[in-house]
């Protein structure tokens, strides 16, 4: 529905200026991170934000325009590549391929409009700007993506609602060991053992190295004779 959006009105807005918008879009966004916790953190109740770091368009007499670190956007000489037409359904796909991801990782972050429908409204934008080439008289600027969602028709909300997720994200345990605890003997013993052994073969490593050096400087063969 996402897709679906941003191709219909890209599209429209193609036609009715008669080939003068985009035809090709890309952007590179990042999301905000929310770092792993056991308590509740701000970031997980609030909106996922989006930077766009960059953007282009290219048109179809293949004149290209970006905004990135080295054309940054200015009203002056610069202008915002995104438009009215596509800037808020690009924004519903970010968000939509986001909480896709999250879903995939089991990430139970209740922000995510997919496992938790209530925040919908805080994350996807339900009416678009009106189409200045053309009314909209298909989709009256209304977001499908936020209408399946909101008010999901039976067939849907039967095959696929509730979206539940069996435990927390992988990429939210915590990896690092935080508590001194005892090793059992054989474990102890292989530690000790691995430890020992890798200090030995650097320590003859760097004594053959040294060795060989002082031979050379005492007799040009290395101490190596030929009978």
């Amino acid at each position: 529905m996402a897709s679906k959006d941003v191709g219909y009105r890209a599209f429209n807005a193609l036609i009715s200026s008669n080939y003068t918008t985009p035809i090709i879009f890309s952007l590179e966004a990042y999301f905000d991170p929310c770092p792993m916790s056991h308590t509740p953190l701000h970031c997980q109740d609030a909106a996922p934000n989006a930077n766009i770091k960059y953007a282009s368009v290219v048109y179809s007499n293949s004149t290209m325009r970006q905004n990135n670190v080295q054309f940054p956007a200015s009203a002056a000489s610069n202008s915002w590549v995104l438009d009215e037409d596509t800037e808020q359904p690009l924004h519903n796909l970010l968000q939509a391929i986001h909480a896709c991801m999250r879903v995939e990782l089991g990430n139970t972050h209740r922000n995510n409009f997919i496992l938790n429908p209530s925040f919908i409204n805080n994350t996807i934008t339900a009416k678009f700007p009106s189409n200045k080439w053309k009314p909209d008289v298909i989709y009256k600027d209304y977001s499908t993506l936020y209408d399946l969602w909101a008010k999901p028709p039976p067939s849907f909300q039967e095959s696929y609602l509730p979206v539940t997720l069996p435990g927390p994200a992988n990429i939210r345990v915590v990896y690092p060991c935080r508590f001194q605890k005892r090793k059992s003997s054989g474990a102890f013993f292989v530690s000790v053992l691995v430890a020992t052994s890798s200090m030995f073969s650097a320590g003859w490593a760097l004594f053959m190295l040294i060795a060989t050096f002082f031979a050379k400087r005492a007799d040009l063969d290395g101490g190596m004779y030929s009978y």
